[in-house]
């Protein structure tokens, strides 16, 4: 099968900030939205979300369990080319009210992203 032929995927990791791992790892789920659709992750566990190849809007945030708002949303657009894997990360601040501020990084052991 041809890299054109394989779907696209994005692998989000998102990390608390050593400051209020604590609280959020215990009182708080963090998610990723891909175009308006929401996937729950785990605290720095990769989630993997195929995608077709293009650009799509990744949306990261968190939310204490059993309530709705979602919290320190950080966007990023991201094109994803046919048949490969775009990775993107984020770590929450130091502070739970300010935002994500996800971004692309290279593939864990290779460096082939894209």
């Amino acid at each position: 099968m041809s890299s054109a032929e394989r779907p696209s995927q994005l692998v989000v990791t998102l990390r608390a900030h050593w400051a209020n791992r604590w609280l959020l790892s215990w009182a708080a789920r963090p998610y990723v939205s891909v175009d308006g659709v929401e996937h729950e992750c785990q605290w720095a566990r990769p989630r993997r979300v195929q995608v077709p190849a293009g650009r799509h809007l990744v949306a990261v945030y968190f939310r204490y369990k059993h309530t709705i708002p979602a919290l320190g949303t950080g966007r990023l657009s991201v094109h994803t080319p046919p048949g490969l894997t775009v990775w993107v990360a984020a770590r929450t601040s130091w502070v739970n009210h300010l935002p994500f501020a996800p971004a692309v990084e290279p593939a864990p052991g290779d460096g082939d992203h894209a």
